[in-house]
């Protein structure tokens, strides 16, 4: 299936950059860093802050919105992490409705045309807003992408940011057929931890949830800790 990449970048946005870099002046990898489990995840069972609309963190968008009977989510990404899979899984058990950015840009056409030499579509970021505007309001909505920071803030009540082995990324990602740069970058993106940087950066950091996603045991525990929240979420 072919790729879908942002505009600003039709490899992989900020990671692609950020992963095209002289690697000297990069911060040190963090992979010795833990990464939280679903298992010993507490999330608080709320929704958002209790603020008026017109307040101005709610006008500045802090996450989420109070007219929702039922919270959005987030889950993102390197590619190869296991993001539509989760979702698919997630989808069904909680009830929520699977957006897949990727498709929806193939089958909407917004996207600004297509990389010859990268062989994907450009997306376009604002047409992709455009058209989830209305259902984002409604609430219920599980958003699959392997980015986060054209989103508007007030869209989401969570945001799961999928994390994957270097070692096992390496060879999913093989196996799709990725090599050179567009291997090389996706690699580096997951050392630096760089889509965690994104969601943080983006978002407020206590509704971002990074998660290990190395094994079909890892995307069970998921699956089952973020139907709980799903199900006890509630608007304030």
């Amino acid at each position: 299936m072919a790729e879908v990449a942002t505009a600003a970048d039709p490899t992989l946005g900020r990671r692609a950059r950020a992963a095209s870099r002289p690697l000297a002046p990069a911060p040190e990898p963090r992979q010795s860093a833990p990464v939280p489990s679903s298992r010993g995840w507490a999330p608080s069972y709320r929704g958002t802050s209790n603020l008026e609309p017109s307040s101005p963190a709610m006008a500045a968008g802090s996450g989420g919105g109070s007219r929702r009977a039922r919270p959005n989510v987030l889950v993102t990404g390197t590619p190869g992490t296991g993001k539509t899979t989760t979702c698919s899984l997630l989808a069904d058990a909680a009830g929520l409705r699977h957006v897949n950015i990727g498709d929806l840009v193939r089958e909407k056409s917004l996207h600004d045309g297509w990389d010859d030499d990268l062989e994907c579509h450009v997306i376009n970021e604002d047409l992709v807003c455009d058209e989830l505007e209305d259902v984002m309001e409604e609430g219920g909505i599980l958003v699959d992408y392997h980015g986060c920071d054209f989103f508007p803030e007030r869209w989401f009540d969570l945001v799961v940011v999928l994390q994957t082995d270097n070692s096992i990324l390496h060879d999913r990602l093989t196996g799709r057929g990725y090599t050179g740069s567009k291997l090389t970058n996706n690699i580096e993106c997951e050392i630096f931890q760089v889509l965690l940087e994104e969601a943080r950066e983006s978002y407020r950091e206590d509704i971002v949830m990074p998660l290990r996603s190395d094994n079909v045991e890892d995307i069970s525990r998921n699956v089952g800790a973020l139907t709980d929240w799903i199900n006890n979420w509630r608007p304030s």
